[in-house]
């Protein structure tokens, strides 16, 4: 079962939820992400959010770049007027990466760890990308 689930807002207002079982309503054998990434074809997203029942959540806002955790939202990029140093056109990354660890002793595997990464990945003026990313464990 995973730690966090996410949910992500759409700018045409739609809300989409991942499921508990991480599994696509369109196709079989896929999660519940590509059904995210599908309805993102019609709207682009607005905010992503990772939430754990009812104890933490983290977002990120993919109007301005702006990063939320537990309702305290910030910027981890530099904010300027300069329209030459403007970022825009944020994309959202996210992805969890699970790391299986071995007692080097018995051979036993120990319970795995998994961390959450959200973030975006925006252009300057000139082309240039920028990533920004939060790591949750």
């Amino acid at each position: 079962m995973l730690k966090y689930l996410f949910r992500c807002q759409f700018n045409d207002g739609e809300i989409f939820y991942q499921n508990l079982e991480d599994t696509s309503t369109l196709e079989e054998g896929k999660s519940s992400f590509f059904d995210l990434l599908e309805k993102e074809k019609q709207s682009p997203i607005k905010e992503f959010y990772l939430y754990e029942k009812d104890i933490n959540y983290y977002s990120v806002n993919l109007k301005n770049g702006s990063f939320t955790i537990n309702g305290i939202s910030f910027f981890i990029h530099e904010q300027t007027t300069d329209l030459s140093k403007k970022l825009s056109n944020f994309r959202l990354i996210y992805f969890r990466r699970v790391t299986q660890s071995l007692n080097i002793t018995t051979g036993e595997a120990l319970a795995p760890t998994t961390v959450y990464i959200i973030g975006w990945q925006a252009n300057y003026p000139d082309g240039k990308n920028e990533q920004k990313l939060l790591y949750i464990i």
